[in-house]
């Protein structure tokens, strides 16, 4: 029973997340080399670094403030097992 409610959590929590968009936008812009003359030499790519690491910083977040703690499912559990004895 508790592996039925545990996979209908799992499923309302895929429903719920891909129901959401996320979007990461960079905002800055690449900054330009000037060459040894004051000239414009090219344009530097943004560095994918920064990328990842906001992406981790928002999985992070994500995580802090998850919905379905374990100690509830714990007790949930315990709850079902022991007491009601399913």
């Amino acid at each position: 029973m508790i592996l039925a409610f545990k996979t209908l959590a799992v499923l309302m929590k895929i429903l719920m997340q891909a129901n959401t968009d996320i979007l990461l936008i960079d905002w800055e812009r690449p900054k330009s080399d000037i060459g040894a003359d004051g000239k414009k030499v090219g344009q530097a790519d943004t560095i994918a670094w920064r990328s990842i690491l906001i992406a981790n910083e928002l999985n992070e977040l994500q995580v802090e403030y998850r919905k379905i703690s374990p100690e509830t499912t714990l007790i949930w559990f315990s709850f079902f097992w022991i007491a009601i004895g399913w």
